[in-house]
Formats: structure tokens, C-alpha cells, sequence
């Protein structure tokens, strides 16, 4: 984040969110060598923070199934996410080339289904592998709709593929008294103010 012009320090003030700012700055020093091999990207929105997982890293192309050699970085992972009270949101995305053959063949009709499956892998693998608390995952599928740079370049396009686990700004997992768990609406999970 402080290559790209963020400081930890202008996260939100509340005490929460103060932990997740801590949290922050150990996920910085934890991921130092993965953001050096372009493995990951670390940013701050509106939503919240991102960890991006560059899927050409995570992924054979076409392929939802995730590369065994990425498991201890989804470890450390794991270690940042379930250490936070907030809710966390794992988003699949594309580039926008049409499937090929041979990801028909695999069930992927279009690249909605390839962002969705990529995301329900890294949320299965956090939740069965990493213990993260499943009341508090969720995920969400965008194809190629949400790209963050130009998909007319090699480069853009292999930035545009990639899975982000958003911790959610002020939302978090919370239990009352009788066990229920207090949880952002639909909308207020898509709070982009």
C-alpha cells in the first residue's frame, strides 16, 4: 500500500477498525515477498481492504482448481482474515476474452462461471483448510465486468484476472445474546458511498 500512495494510518478511526489497521500493516510485512512476485496486491476502497490474489498465479488458465504450491501464501492468508471481526467477501473476476473449448468442456459456459468457481475455491479452501469462521465468508462473481485496468494489453488483462478478499469497512461479526448473528443487508454490504 505505501508504493501506491496509501498509509495505514488513514484507515477509519472507530476501535475496530483501528485492529483491522494493525492487521493491515502485518499483512504488509506478511505478504512482502508475494507483492514483490506480483502474487498479490494489497489496496484500500470504499469497501474496505483488498487483498488481490493474481489468479495466473493461483490457477492454470481456464481452471478453477487451485495450484498446490499457492497454499502456504493462502495460509498466511487464512492467518490475516481470521484474526478480524469483519465480514470478508471473496470476488471472482476476468478478463474479457471469450472461454475457449476447452473450458466449455469443463463446465464454464462463460466467464461468469469461471469468476464464480475460482471465487467458491479460494472461500473453500480458506473455510475447510484455513479454519476461517464460515458465518463470517461469503462469496461473489463478477466475469468480466469489474476490471481495474484496460483488457486490450497482455499486462491489463492479466490484472483484470484475479480473485480479491475484501474486509469489509464497519461490517462485522457480531453475536447477540440469543446466538443470532447480526449481518450487513445485501445492500449494505455494496455500501459504495
Amino acid at each position: 500500500m505505501a508504493e501506491m500512495g496509501h498509509n495505514v494510518t488513514a484507515l477509519p478511526s472507530s476501535e475496530k477498525n483501528k485492529a483491522l489497521g494493525k492487521k493491515m500493516a502485518k499483512a504488509q510485512e506478511a505478504f512482502k515477498a508475494e507483492v514483490q512476485a506480483k502474487y498479490i496486491s494489497i489496496r484500500e476502497d470504499e469497501r474496505g481492504l483488498i487483498i488481490s490474489l493474481a489468479s495466473d498465479f493461483f490457477f492454470d488458465p481456464g481452471s478453477a482448481a487451485l495450484r498446490e504450491e499457492m497454499f502456504p501464501v493462502l495460509a498466511k492468508v487464512g492467518n490475516i482474515i481470521k484474526n478480524v471481526p469483519n465480514f470478508i467477501r471473496i470476488e471472482g473476476h476476468t478478463d474479457n476474452r471469450p472461454v475457449s473449448a476447452t473450458m466449455l468442456r469443463d463446465g464454464f459456459k462463460t466467464n461468469w462461471y469461471l469468476s464464480s468457481a475460482r471465487s467458491l475455491s479460494v472461500l473453500q479452501h480458506l473455510s475447510e483448510e484455513e479454519s476461517v469462521d464460515q458465518r463470517q465468508i461469503s462469496s461473489a462473481a463478477f466475469g468480466e465486468f469489474r476490471p481495474i485496468e484496460d483488457n486490450s494489453t497482455p499486462e491489463g488483462r492479466a490484472y483484470n484476472r484475479r480473485v480479491d478478499i475484501v474486509i469489509l469497512k464497519e461490517r462485522y461479526l457480531e453475536e447477540t445474546k440469543d446466538k443470532r448473528i447480526n449481518r450487513p443487508l445485501p445492500d449494505e454490504e455494496w455500501d459504495w458511498r
